[in-house]
């Protein structure tokens, strides 16, 4: 068709340019400078390659809206451009830049993909409005679509670790696993918490051959002779856990010093010697045992052969808590009351270091430290001499122990702790009912402690925590001590023990 030769203005040549900048721009549609599956859409070499406008046209586009504001027409040329029909042959897009054009608000209806390349362009995760879904969720969604649906599969009872996976009526979906009532899922297996001996109360908390019920390990119950009465002494050394009990006619030798093994099938305990009385204080080491106790109404410190044999009485009178160290034994004398040390070998009898009422004592090697029930203090003192220090006071404070760096006592507030230097006091467990008869122990992570109104055994972590039950409706718990895996404790009913 011919067209009148015309003259145009350098205006006019500008608007036509333009609306033939914009035919480009629509023919561009479906890519941006965005995010596009994991790669970015690149129009480095400021091209269009890959995309051609064959089979676009721009009939029934009107260029009315569209200004050349902010359009340079830099680096374009008109040659080329016959004003003979102003056709757009000879127009070339090489050069020109989609940089800064957006396809936001443009619709594709009215144009064809005839001609358009989608060469280096995934439609992997590219939904219909040019973004892609992965990582697009409903709140609380664990990133999983099944169907129509974003379910999470670790609990979602009709997708339980894979779609359409439903549980059984009345089962939940447990990090998931489909798992019934009354079980929980453990490494990959529902079990039976209530009587699981392998997974008691918790996941991994095994009863170590103990049989489990209603969430709890059954406490072995290792001395089970009836009507008989136990000390708060109990300590374990070597391969035997050693207290002091009395058995009254249900053993020859009670009352006296008892020992028990630490295997896991004890047996019976086996009396080491009669020690003439309950007994207070009890320490053991690799020559022999000490014990503070009353023979004939006489408080003596009596040592007694770890092999067998009568017990010799070293001094008297002495009371309360014994401690050896360095060949030299402590305890507490009467009339005065006073903090005596007896070397164990020559001639040299006993010496006062201080005068002190008997109570609970411990050691770490260097240092006392004792109770001072009376007064209510927990004290020190260094063992090669020096004054006697006051670490705290509280409500009838009682058993004692001791680690590298901090001490451990048992009050009618709870259970409690001090650096072994002084300082701050921090109560790690707040007992519920006040009372007076509580024993204490610790490993290297963990305080043991039984509490007589409670009738529990329980465990705390050393730097405070949640405190776990490990053994209810025990009988007057008193004294506890630790060894291997098993926590070890005298009661109302005899010597048990549970794992720890």
């Amino acid at each position: 068709m011919h067209v009148p030769n015309l003259k145009l203005s350098s205006t006019e040549i500008i608007q036509l340019i333009t609306l033939s900048i914009a035919v480009l721009a629509v023919s561009y549609v479906g890519c941006t400078p965005a995010v596009c599956g994991d790669q970015s859409c690149s129009t480095s070499g400021g091209g269009t390659a890959g995309l051609s406008d064959s089979g676009l046209s721009d009939s029934g586009l009107s260029d009315s809206g569209l200004s050349d504001s902010g359009l340079s027409d830099s680096g374009l040329s008109d040659a080329g451009l016959s004003d003979a029909g102003l056709s757009d042959s000879g127009l070339s897009d090489s050069g020109l830049s989609d940089s800064g054009l957006s396809d936001s608000g443009l619709s594709d209806s009215g144009l064809s993909d005839a001609g358009l390349s989608d060469a280096g362009l995934s439609d992997a995760g590219l939904s219909d409005a040019g973004l892609s879904d992965a990582g697009l969720s409903d709140a609380g969604c664990a990133l999983t679509w099944c169907g129509s649906q974003c379910v999470d599969l670790q609990s979602d009872r009709l997708h339980c670790g894979s779609c359409l996976l439903q549980c059984a009526p009345g089962s939940g979906c447990q990090a998931g696993i489909c798992c019934p009532p009354g079980t929980r899922n453990c490494n990959g297996a529902c079990r039976a918490l209530g009587t699981d001996p392998l997974n008691c109360g918790e996941c991994g908390r095994s009863c170590l051959g103990a049989p489990c019920y209603a969430n709890y390990c059954v406490a072995q119950l290792l001395d089970p002779r009836e009507n008989s009465r136990y000390s708060s002494s109990i300590t374990a050394f070597g391969n035997w856990a050693y207290y002091l009990a009395d058995h009254g006619a249900n053993l020859p030798g009670s009352p006296g010093l008892f020992r028990v093994s630490l295997a896991f099938d004890a047996g019976l305990p086996e009396v080491l010697a009669s020690t003439g009385g309950l007994g207070e204080g009890l320490w053991v080491d690799e020559n022999a045992a000490y014990v503070t106790s009353t023979p004939a109404g006489n408080p003596s410190l009596l040592e007694i052969p770890l092999d067998g044999g009568q017990p010799a009485t070293l001094t008297s009178p002495a009371l309360g808590g014994v401690v050896v160290r360095g060949g030299v034994a402590y305890y507490f004398g009467r009339s005065p009351d006073v903090l005596m040390a007896l070397p164990l070998m020559g001639d040299a009898g006993p010496s006062a270091l201080a005068s002190e009422l008997p109570g609970p004592m411990v050691t770490d090697g260097q240092s006392l430290f004792w109770v001072d029930p009376i007064h209510q203090l927990v004290k020190s003192m260094a063992l090669d001499g020096g004054p006697v220090v006051v670490l705290a006071a509280d409500s009838a404070p009682m058993a004692l122990a001791v680690d590298d760096d901090q001490l451990y006592w048992a009050s009618r507030v709870g259970i409690r702790r001090i650096a072994k230097t002084g300082g701050l006091v921090k109560t790690l467990y707040v007992a519920a009912q006040a009372d007076e008869r509580r024993g204490i122990a610790v490993d290297h992570e963990s305080v043991f402690f039984t509490n007589w109104g409670e009738y529990t055994v329980r465990k705390v972590p050393k730097d405070g925590g949640t405190c776990t039950l490990l053994s209810p409706n025990q009988v007057l718990p008193t004294g506890i001590t630790v060894a291997g895996d098993f926590v070890y404790w005298l009661g109302g009913r005899g010597l048990l023990r549970i794992a720890k």
